[in-house]
């Protein structure tokens, strides 16, 4: 089973360089299970993180298990499950991982790019990018 987490974005640059915009999850077929979040936007970062607690709320089950190495070099093992992404008209199937306390919310380059999307660092804001095959 796959879930939504649909992206309402406004950027603004913060002091780390990256961009937070503001988003919303929720399951799909139950708009009113929607939650706001703040991700910042990585473009530095694969992966997608959001709080478990929203997760869990929404209804999202971890399917696997995974290693992961920080900016830092550490390294951390978290739950991982699967969601979609919606940012404007455009939908996107990503890998997310379950964030512990502590952990930073992030929308990495994979959801990112599902979705069809880059981070342009000079306007501040995500456009669209050309989809490969």
């Amino acid at each position: 089973m796959v879930f939504w987490v649909a992206l309402r974005v406004s950027l603004e640059t913060t002091t780390n360089g990256f961009h937070s915009p503001h988003s919303f999850c929720c399951q799909p077929g139950r708009p009113e299970s929607r939650r706001e979040v703040e991700f910042l936007v990585d473009s530095g970062c694969f992966y997608t993180m959001v709080p478990r607690t929203i997760l869990e709320e929404i209804g999202v089950d971890p399917v696997m298990e995974q290693t992961f190495t920080l900016a830092n070099g550490d390294e951390i093992r978290r739950q991982v499950g699967l969601v979609y992404l919606f940012y404007k008209d455009r939908p996107g199937g990503s890998l997310v991982i379950f964030a512990e306390e502590g952990d930073q919310t992030l929308l990495g380059v994979l959801g990112l790019e599902s979705m069809g999307y880059k981070l342009d660092p000079v306007k501040g804001d995500l456009e669209p990018i050309k989809l490969l095959v």
